[in-house]
Order: structure tokens, then sequence, then C-alpha cells
């Protein structure tokens, strides 16, 4: 006679192994509900290729199940700062003698340097010897000291500096209690090892926060992590003037070094800003690197924000638009009104943050080249260049140029349609709205 019920107390403990059990002889429908629990479950049994599509939604996720730790890599964090990866430069791809306080190379990254004396380099690394590569990053911000200070003056500070517009930091909700923690990213790599500071400052409040770490190892590539909290008590102005700065310190005299390391925004104090920093400039063959900068909200740093060089480089030209060129070169049509004046409307690819001032290779007077007359006539008789009378957008910034080229020569007339170039080899105009 078959049997046809094979009760459970007919079983020894184990005899029913996975092995006796044929594929497909266990059903859903035969899997009593609640029966499987997490218990039963052995450690990393249920694999990605285990779940049918879609078969995990959010209803059958327990609140508080999925935290920041379990999400790493998914989506793409928003990078603040502009240029992290220094794939821009306008002004120069490298400097020498830099003991003031500029942008050089690498836009958006302003060295502030009384000092010592910095060769300021965009610097192409090489995938042999720089890690950074490996992460994507095959440019980096050099200074390498070229007249040491190992005993700066009581005031002197070194420092390089990115600066925000405060309406590009609103989504910060500083001023209240949901004010936002920021992780701070980097790859370094100096030659003198120790402690270094950062701070940020936020200028309608005048307070700053700081944050230290460590360079381990001599001339190695380091990635370093830092956080900073929100600041619930003061806001950040909406408009186009610098609302908040980061600042990496690399030396600095008494006035900067005698205080502590502010982990809170408090008000700002000088002696505040570098306590145990290193000096950066102690020796000629010091020398300083950094590249993959990233600040983003949150308390953990995630991949970093990759964009597209055209899209770096059209946010960059928003605080520095730079044309160059040679010999008739053209770049801009305009017209002598009737005095000694030359005017010609430029067009700007993104609007400028502010009015700009305008710089010129060597001197304006040996800059320009003026095209004009029916049979065609070359000038380069001038003074200066000057931007008068641009429109304003809504908030401040500006998205056409009045450019106005003074003291022109008196070989055409009033009225008469010109167009303006370059007079010779490696001239070039900054137009300059840089926080």
């Amino acid at each position: 006679m078959a049997i046809d019920t094979l009760g459970a107390n007919a079983l020894g403990t184990g005899s029913v192994t996975s092995a006796k059990i044929a594929d497909g002889a266990v059903v859903a429908a035969d899997v009593a509900d609640g029966s499987v629990t997490t218990a039963k479950l052995a450690a990393d049994a249920v694999t990605a290729a285990k779940l049918a599509d879609d078969s995990v939604v959010t209803a059958n996720i327990v609140d508080g199940n999925v935290t920041s730790v379990k999400t790493t890599g998914v989506g793409k964090p928003q990078n603040l700062i502009v240029n992290g990866a220094m794939q821009v430069s306008q002004r120069t791809v490298s400097e020498t003698s830099v003991n003031s306080d500029r942008y050089s190379a690498c836009d958006r990254f302003k060295i502030l340097n009384n000092q010592a004396h910095f060769t300021v380099s965009q610097e192409a690394l090489s995938a042999s010897q720089d890690l950074p590569v490996a992460h994507g990053f095959t440019k980096a911000l050099k200074l390498d000291c070229t007249t040491a200070q190992a005993s700066p003056g009581a005031a002197d500070r070194m420092k390089i500096r990115h600066s925000f517009e405060g309406q590009q930091m609103q989504l910060l909700k500083y001023g209240g209690s949901s004010a936002e923690t920021l992780s701070l990213q980097f790859w370094v790599k100096a030659t003198k090892t120790g402690v270094n500071t950062i701070n940020m400052y936020q200028d309608d409040a005048t307070k700053m926060i700081s944050a230290s770490y460590t360079i381990s190892a001599s001339n190695t590539w380091e990635k370093k992590t830092v956080t900073f909290a929100g600041n619930t008590n003061d806001m950040i102005t909406n408009d186009n003037t610098r609302g908040l700065l980061v600042e990496w310190n690399l030396g600095g005299g008494s006035n900067r070094t005698s205080g502590t390391l502010r982990t809170a925004w408090t008000a700002y104090d000088d002696a505040d800003e570098m306590p145990g920093q290193v000096n950066h400039a102690d020796n000629t063959a010091n020398n300083f690197h950094i590249t993959g900068i990233q600040l983003e909200v949150g308390s953990i740093a995630g991949d970093f924000d990759f964009r597209d060089y055209a899209d770096v480089y059209r946010h960059c030209q928003r605080y520095l638009y730079r044309i160059q060129g040679s010999i008739y070169e053209f770049f801009v049509n305009g017209v002598r009104n009737n005095t000694n004046y030359l005017w010609a409307p430029l067009q700007l690819p993104v609007p400028l943050r502010t009015q700009p001032s305008i710089t010129t290779a060597g001197t304006s007077n040996n800059c320009f080249g003026i095209w004009h007359g029916a049979g065609g006539s070359w000038s380069t008789t001038h003074t200066t260049m000057g931007v008068y009378g641009n429109p304003d957008m809504l908030d401040g910034s500006v998205q056409q140029l009045g450019l106005a080229l003074n003291g022109i020569s008196t070989g055409f007339s009033a009225g008469e349609c010109v167009t303006l170039a370059f007079s010779g080899a490696g001239k070039f105009m900054n137009c300059d709205a840089d926080l």
C-alpha cells in the first residue's frame, strides 16, 4: 500500500537535505506566509541574481533600513567647487615669482601670499608616477617654492582660496536648524609633511570654522577628507557677492598660528586660522600639489563629480572671459564716435558675474589694432581700453560689454565702422569679474 503522508515525526533531524529535494519541488504555494524568516536565511544567501526584476519595491523596505552607508555610489553628488580637477587655466599655465594675492594658474583658485615666492602652474600628471591619474585626474595645481621664508613675519600668510557666490550656496540652508554639513575631499602631495589646516569663512557673518589634516609621507599623493558643520545661526545673503570661501593654508606668521583650531562656527580671529600649520615655504626644495577637490552636501564624501570640460570652461567664464590672438585676428566690430573714442559692443559667451575690470597684454596702447576705411587701412594708434555703459541683468551679471578704445588715430572719420583685432602675437584681453 502506498504511503500518502509522511509525518514530521517520522523524519529524523537533518534527514531532508537540499540534495534530496528535486529542483522546483517546493513552490511558493507550498511555503506558508511568514515561514521563511531572516533567521532562516544564511548570510548573503539572497543575491541579486535571486531577486526578480522589480521584486523589491518601496513598500517592502522598512523605514530606516536604507542608510547613507548602503547608498555609496548611488546617484551623483553635486560638486560645489568649480574646476576642482584643475582642467581650466585661462590666465596662464605657469607663472614665476608669485608673491602677492592674485589668480594665477588654474581658474577659480586664488593664491594669497606675502611670505615667499612660488612658481604657480597647471601641472600635467603622469600615469606612471601620479596616483590621481588612476582616479581620472590628469591636471593639478602646483606651487613650487623658489624663494624660501623659513621665519615668516607675524602677519605673513600663504593660502589657496576658492570663493562662492552667495546665491549659489542657498542649498546649504544656513541660518536655520536644517543647515547642511559639508564634506570636502581632495588629493594632495607635498614635500613637507605634518599638520595642515583648512578654513571656511562666511562673509555675511564674519565667522569661520576650521579643520585639519596630516600629510603623512613626503612627495606622495594622499587623499584627504574633512567635514564642516552647517552654520545654524547666520544666513548667506542671496546675491552675486562672495558668501562663502574655503582656504587651504600653506604657512603663516605668529599672528595666524597662535590660536586654537575652530571646529564650530565662531567669530573670525586671525590667530585661529593656522594653529599647528607646517610651513611649506621653509625650503626651496618644497612643492605643494592639489587636485580632485570636491565640496558636497553631507557628512560622507561620494565619488568625484566629473563634468564635461566645456561645462567647466563655461562656468569659469562667468568669472573671467579671456580673448587672445595675434595680428589681424579680429574679434569685434565697432564705430568711431565724434570724439576720441571707438565704441564696440562685445557679446559674451556667458554672463559675467558683475562689471569686469579689463587688463591687456603689456599696456593697452600696444595691444589692439583697428581695420577701417573702404579700401582697408590698419592702425594701432590708441591709448587705453575700458568698458562703459554695460547693461546689467537682474542678478547684477553682465551679458554684453561696451568696449571703449580711447586715444585712437585721427586717420579715420567719426561714424566710420571699424573692426578690432590684436596688434601682434601673444596679445590678450582679460575681462575679470572674479570674487
